[in-house]
């Protein structure tokens, strides 16, 4: 449908943890509200949990913003409801295990908004959950579309709730964050390997022990003590009060291993700084401890600017990854196996060459915005059209 269209479609997402640049799935639903509003054929509104500064209703750049500030249960939808356009055509929750502060508003709003006439389908994409928490059943159950990001995910809720296949879609995350401008793409540096220039390694991402972050410090001390010359920045930081011990349990670990000079930590940045460290990055490391998938934001946001990455071994490696093609995967929990691995790749200008280019090509291919706007507008296409 071309620009300017008139009678657009009506779109409210939900979102726990808006706005962006508090975590992976603010930046998802903003990026994703964008890009639907761009096909000309959607208006968005967002309604969040917590957004510093919103009463009711705030728009940014289009998108109509509104907050729920206190319990998030059933009670709540009275107000909320004055603030609704008149009705939506879909209804698209994002959830993430954690992000919402109760779900007993979550599990019931699709059918408080059926019941009120405000809604017309339902699609719910889920980005993590736990297989104890059965009362996402009735979300499921609730929803027209369930969308997971990543086939671990799609396995588990076929085995908890027998879901119809034609129910089941599978859409994979993409970068939150994108070069600026093409100067940015990484240009693989040359002689970087031992007694040579020191390499340039990155981490990004917000920190928690599911990251693998201790074994990137343990494995950087083998490298230091093989005789590599290199530093490491990491962009991000802990995100929530819950991490703030683990991560002085990581600045501990670093001093005990004696990496202070080597880590910079960088805390939330974005723009020029941001672009020019990732495009200055001989390597960057992501040793996951439950592995590689589809639902790595900040993976294949390092990936989109072409920089050579480590990752680790998961039973169900998403869709176009090649280890040695465009990656490296290891075991995960494995420090010596991953020292080895960045020691090999930043003595090896065609290895890491080759991995820049594979790094470009499959996130062009399989986890670009472009594709995911395809697939979400597809999906409420077919829910509106009855083609499930």
């Amino acid at each position: 449908m071309p620009r300017g269209v008139h009678n657009k479609k009506t779109v409210l997402m939900v979102n726990g943890h808006y706005p962006p640049a508090k975590c992976g799935m603010g930046d998802y639903t903003k990026r994703l509200a964008d890009e639907v509003r761009a096909t000309g054929a959607y208006d968005v509104d967002v309604l969040t949990a917590a957004y510093p500064g919103i009463a009711k209703i705030r728009t940014e750049r289009g998108v109509r913003l509104l907050r729920i500030p206190r319990r998030w249960d059933a009670a709540e939808y009275g107000k909320l409801r004055e603030h609704l356009r008149g009705r939506y055509d879909v209804l698209h929750i994002q959830y993430h295990d954690g992000d919402y502060p109760s779900l007993e508003l979550l599990r019931r709003l699709p059918r408080l908004m059926k019941d009120d006439g405000r809604v017309g389908s339902v699609m719910i994409s889920m980005a993590g959950f736990k297989d104890s928490d059965r009362s996402l059943e009735k979300l499921f159950a609730e929803s027209d579309l369930v969308n997971v990001t990543t086939d671990e995910d799609g396995a588990r809720i076929r085995r908890i709730t027998g879901i119809a296949e034609s129910k089941l879609r599978t859409i994979y995350d993409g970068p939150n964050m994108l070069p600026m401008n093409e100067r940015y793409i990484h240009t693989p540096r040359t002689q970087v390997g031992a007694k040579k220039k020191p390499a340039r390694l990155l981490h990004f991402g917000f920190l928690s022990p599911q990251k693998g972050f201790e074994e990137i410090v343990e494995a950087l001390r083998i490298v230091s003590d093989s005789g590599v010359e290199f530093s490491l920045d990491v962009i991000g930081s802990d995100h929530e009060a819950r991490e703030t011990d683990y991560f002085k349990r990581i600045k501990t670990l670093i001093k005990k291993k004696g990496m202070g000079e080597r880590i910079t930590f960088h805390g939330f940045i974005g723009g020029a700084k941001m672009n020019r460290i990732f495009s200055q990055a001989d390597l960057a490391i992501f040793p996951f401890r439950d592995g590689i998938s589809g639902k790595r934001s900040s993976l294949w946001s390092v990936m989109s600017f072409g920089v050579p990455c480590i990752s680790t071994e998961s039973a169900m490696v998403p869709a176009g990854i090649r280890h040695g093609e465009n990656i490296l995967l290891t075991p995960a929990r494995e420090p010596r196996v991953l020292a080895s691995a960045v020691i090999a790749a930043v003595s090896d200008d065609a290895l890491r060459a080759r991995l820049s280019r594979g790094a470009l090509e499959v996130v062009r291919r399989q986890y670009s915005w472009e594709r995911i706007r395809t697939e979400v507008v597809d999906a409420y296409e077919a829910m509106l059209h009855g083609r499930l």
